[in-house]
Formats: structure tokens, sequence, C-alpha cells
């Protein structure tokens, strides 16, 4: 049976949340271009957008911890695509379903 991390921080006591920059440039996709800064959830809302649509490594302007690796994936078994032992290129992927082999 799954159980749940043990540890000795003690936040019973109340969280504290700091704000954390998003500021970047704005790329407006009408005309495609790149106009200005935006900040807050229009700033995360584009970076996550960027992140699922761009391929992975394909393109230098991206750093290599953005984007998704879905090339490989068409055509695969809709497990490896969702988690499972082992996703594409090797990488363990968790399954939340109970008995699952641990990395």
């Amino acid at each position: 049976m799954p159980t749940l991390p043990t540890s000795s921080i003690d936040i019973s006591a109340g969280v504290t949340f700091q704000q954390q920059p998003s500021r970047t440039w704005y790329i407006n996709r009408e005309t495609r271009r790149i106009q200005g800064e935006v900040d807050g959830l229009a700033a995360v809302r584009q970076a996550v957008e960027i992140i699922l649509n761009v391929e992975r490594f394909r393109w230098q302007i991206y750093r290599p911890y953005s984007g998704m690796q879905w090339e490989g994936l068409i055509g695969q078994d809709p497990g490896t695509a969702r988690g499972g032992s082992a996703g594409p290129r090797g990488m363990w992927r968790p399954n939340c379903s109970a008995g699952s082999p641990r990395p």
C-alpha cells in the first residue's frame, strides 16, 4: 500500500508564500512579433503554451529544459504517453496505481 513521505518539517504554524518574478517578452500571436513585455498570469500562460507546443531540443532559441518530447510517441501504446514503468527515452514516469514498481 502506498504511503505518504515522512518529514521532520512542521508546517502546522502555516506556510509563507512569496511572489516570484514572471516578467517576460510578450509574443503577439496575430502578428507573430514580440511587442514589449508582460508580467503575471499572462506571462505564465504564455510560458505554459510554449512548453506544451514546442518540440524539445528542436529550436536553439529555447532552453533544453523547455518543451515537450512528442517525437516518437505517435503510434505508441497509450500507457507510454501517460506514464508507466519506463516512458520515452528511458525516463522514469511514475504510475499512481498501487503496487507499481518503484525507481
